[in-house]
């Protein structure tokens, strides 16, 4: 698990809770940026790669995890606004809705949460595609004002290459936005910038 704490929580201060989508602190420094014009706002994240939604809720639940024999305390993360990371989605819409229910339990001001809409990796009217926007339809439909889009307004944020249209044809987030074309990580420059102005306007 990847832990990084720009401050502590507190009832204006964000957490970010996720997966391999969060690696390297990029979205969380960018979010960071975009914060500091309204006045300085602590962005903290636990993200681990290949997590599901289950394993995240599991990690949220702690109230202390113990780093090189020290403990470190989790319990100001569930002060802050909680914004769900989940790039994967791994599993089903069933078990991440009793996920997002599990983390809602847990943070003390239970309406302060956000969940960001997961990024495809297959293309358009294959079997796992249509299986996928099924499950994502399902947790827009329970999250509902809490829930970030992503997919759309990544298509609106291609850069208009032949490149970038081709991958958004196939209803994939565009080249310019990922670390390549298959690898649907967000890049560190515009990729976790595009997610952080996603979570920063809906904050």
């Amino acid at each position: 698990s990847e832990m990084a704490t720009m401050g502590q929580g507190d009832d204006y201060s964000v957490h970010l809770l996720g997966d391999s989508f969060l690696n390297n602190q990029y979205c969380a420094g960018h979010l960071a940026s975009l914060l500091a014009a309204n006045g300085y706002t602590p962005v903290s994240q636990d993200n681990a790669g290949g997590s599901s939604l289950t394993e995240q809720a599991a990690r949220y639940a702690l109230s202390a995890v113990y780093v090189s024999g020290v403990p470190y305390d989790l319990t100001k993360w569930k002060k802050s606004k909680l914004v769900v990371v989940d790039g994967g989605f791994d599993g089903t819409a069933e078990q991440g809705i009793a996920a997002l229910e599990s983390m809602r339990a847990n943070l003390r001001d239970g309406d302060e949460w956000w969940y960001l809409e997961p990024a495809p990796q297959e293309p358009y009217g294959t079997p796992g595609r249509i299986a996928w926007d099924a499950k994502v339809v399902a947790m827009q439909a329970y999250c509902g004002i809490h829930y970030i889009p992503t997919l759309q307004p990544a298509f609106d944020a291609g850069n208009g290459t032949p490149e970038d249209n081709e991958q958004i044809e196939l209803g994939l987030w565009p080249t310019s936005l990922k670390t390549s074309n298959v690898d649907f990580h967000p890049n560190p420059t515009l990729g976790a910038a595009f997610l952080a102005t996603q979570i920063y306007h809906a904050l």
